[in-house]
């Protein structure tokens, strides 16, 4: 989870190319693009940032393997650096 601890590790970054390019996950999406666009609404809005995109993840209807893959992708993101912030370990 990304950003969850105050801060974009670049670990996480890399951790996300890495995701990118070796499963199918984020097929079709620019992720360059949008770690562009996630970094410039978390550093404008960062308690909102939050709260807005728990929201749209609460309310995305996913189905079972749809709902792995996010909890895949998270657990790998909390890990990347090496640490576990309490706020990562909330989400």
């Amino acid at each position: 989870m990304m950003a969850c601890d105050g801060q974009i590790h670049p670990l996480e970054i890399e951790e996300l190319k890495e995701i990118s390019e070796h499963t199918p996950y984020l097929k079709g999406i620019d992720l360059e693009s949008e770690l562009n666009t996630i970094t410039a609404e978390f550093n404008e809005r960062k308690r909102m940032f939050f709260s807005d995109n728990f929201k749209q993840l609460a309310e995305a209807e996913l189905d079972e393997s749809e709902k792995l893959i996010v909890i895949d992708i998270v657990l790998r993101m909390i890990s990347a650096d090496h640490r576990i912030d309490e706020n990562e370990a909330r989400y």
